[in-house]
């Protein structure tokens, strides 16, 4: 989630105030300066005061983290999102391909084009990481412990979250969705790794079940 954000402007300088809450050690907060367009070259200062000790160290290197972006939509015939009665198929999934490694991952799923900023979103949007074999088996419908990760869902523009991927022979999936089925909208859909990922577009069609089968279904929140 995004803490603050100074102004974008052409001037010599732009400034930033804000209070951070604490952060653990596997999830420091992170700094990115960045131009408005894309492509722009030049120099940089980057200062940072603070009433607190503190230690600012570059993230990575040049072509250290691995990116993937996929663009999709849904439609009016799309499910929603897993939950009892909704045909959560119907929403655009893909596969991982097995990670043979420990990957350090950042889902992101975002609503592309945005809104203007003057408006609201109004669809509550989300992303599951599901195992490879979600919703097969006889019973039906995608369990509680199918879920590796989740990312919102929420009313808003943006949703993302971060996580360690172990080691797996196994493909995992990745199902976006919004929270009420037949909501439309168009996103993007971004993978950041620490090591190289394969994503592959899987086709619509109903598994064997559908729906949660157990109680903590997943509930929209407002940003």
């Amino acid at each position: 989630a995004m803490l603050g954000a100074s102004p974008i402007t052409d001037a010599r300088d732009v400034s930033l105030s804000i209070t951070l809450p604490p952060s653990e050690l596997h999830a420091p907060h992170v700094l990115v300066p960045y131009t408005f367009e894309p492509g722009e070259q030049g120099p940089f200062k980057l200062s940072v005061w603070s009433s607190a000790p503190f230690e600012v160290s570059p993230l990575s290197h040049a072509n250290e983290w691995q990116h993937v972006c996929v663009d999709g939509a849904w439609d009016a015939s799309s499910g929603g999102v897993p939950n009892a009665g909704n045909d959560y198929w119907r929403n655009p999934q893909w596969e991982l391909a097995p990670t043979p490694h420990v990957v350090c991952l950042r889902i992101i799923l975002e609503l592309h084009p945005a809104p203007a900023a003057a408006e609201a979103s109004d669809v509550a949007i989300g992303c599951l990481l599901l195992r490879g074999d979600a919703g097969s088996d006889s019973a039906g419908g995608i369990q509680l412990d199918d879920v590796l990760a989740q990312a919102g869902f929420a009313m808003a523009v943006q949703v993302s979250c971060n996580l360690t991927l172990p080691a797996s022979t196994k493909p995992r999936r990745l199902l976006v969705c919004t929270f009420h089925p037949g909501q439309q909208a168009n996103f993007q859909l971004h993978l950041y790794s620490d090591k190289p990922l394969e994503l592959t577009a899987l086709p619509i069609g109903p598994p064997c079940g559908t729906g949660f089968e157990r109680a903590g279904e997943p509930r929209p929140e407002s940003s």
